[in-house]
């Protein structure tokens, strides 16, 4: 359904925000939810674009605000549902997921006073299979690499530049996609 349709009633678009917003875990760090779009403090982004679009209900002009909390949500909901964060907070600094697929990942890490960007990570997303914890079960999910773990395999490392980073990812991804179909070839 494209979102035109969906916000024919913005009233009920409203509700379900607020309802979402209210029981899902917000991201402390940045979040960009599109090339042009970074959210410094998701808890006050919400908030202004809720009192936007239900002091303009149905209103066409504030249809974007509608569109940015649809995007926030989409990814917000693909966090819970056990995907790497789009941004997190590690050491006092942020970390905003810039590029990914499903091998690897790029972070910007911000520092502590700063929203500007100062390094780069690129990384291996891991995969931590179901598990029981406490007598809870928890399902498959994606994970980044703990402090310790970071740059003891390839191909995790530091970047300078973003260009320098998304060459290595790109380099990387072919690699790894080369030898996942030399061992699918290799089955059949």
């Amino acid at each position: 359904m494209d979102k035109q349709n969906e916000y024919s009633t913005w009233v009920d678009n409203i509700t379900e925000f607020e309802n979402f917003f209210k029981v899902v875990e917000l991201p402390l760090g940045l979040i960009r939810i599109s090339k042009c779009d970074v959210i410094t403090d998701v808890s006050l982004f919400i908030n202004s674009h809720l009192s936007i679009i239900k002091a303009h209900n149905n209103n066409i002009r504030y249809k974007s605000n509608m569109d940015r909390l649809h995007d926030l949500k989409l990814i917000l909901s693909k966090n819970q549902n056990g995907s790497i964060k789009e941004s997190y907070k590690r050491h006092g600094l942020s970390y905003t997921l810039i590029k990914r697929n499903d091998l690897l990942c790029i972070y910007g890490v911000s520092g502590t006073y700063t929203d500007k960007i100062i390094h780069y990570e690129a990384m291996l997303i891991r995969i931590r299979k179901a598990r029981s914890i406490a007598g809870k079960n928890l399902p498959e999910t994606e994970a980044i690499l703990s402090d310790e773990e970071f740059g003891k395999s390839k191909p995790d490392r530091h970047f300078q530049k973003l260009v320098e980073a998304e060459a290595y990812f790109d380099s990387w991804t072919a690699n790894l996609m080369y030898h996942v179909k030399g061992k699918a070839e290799k089955v059949v």
